[in-house]
């Protein structure tokens, strides 16, 4: 290997320089943008959203495959490589494997409010307790 330059690499994502047998990455995300700083304490659960909790299709590995692999340079060769960013449960890998189980389920919202301009540009966060329960 020449070189291989990566800027970023996050959020449960590797860089894999050889031979691996299984890769397993997982990354739930929830963000919550609110152009006022409020945060309601019970709120950001991940089984409050379902996509957190649906099942993920798999495909079966039992299928018998016959192969003849005849490597007349059983090395790779890798010149120069430049990648930005490897993000959420990706995977950048120089080398074979055998099994990839990568997973990455994303909630991102959005909110803004009509409110004063002193509230929008306040720098702290408004933490709004949860009702008790009765």
């Amino acid at each position: 290997m020449n070189n291989i330059l990566i800027d970023t690499i996050y959020n449960s994502s590797t860089f894999i320089c050889g031979d691996t047998g299984r890769i397993g990455a997982k990354s739930n995300v929830f963000a919550l943008h609110r152009e006022v700083p409020v945060f309601i304490e019970d709120e950001g659960n991940f089984s409050d959203y379902k996509v957190f909790s649906k099942k993920i299709p798999t495909i079966p590995l039992d299928e018998n495959l016959e192969q003849e692999v005849l490597n007349l340079s059983p090395r790779i060769k890798v010149g120069q490589i430049k990648v930005n960013s490897i993000s959420t449960s990706a995977s950048f890998q120089v080398g074979s494997n055998h099994r990839m189980d990568l997973e990455s389920r994303i909630v991102n919202i959005r909110q803004f409010v009509d409110a004063p301009p002193s509230l929008k540009r306040y720098k702290g966060v408004i933490i709004i307790p949860k009702p008790p329960v009765k």
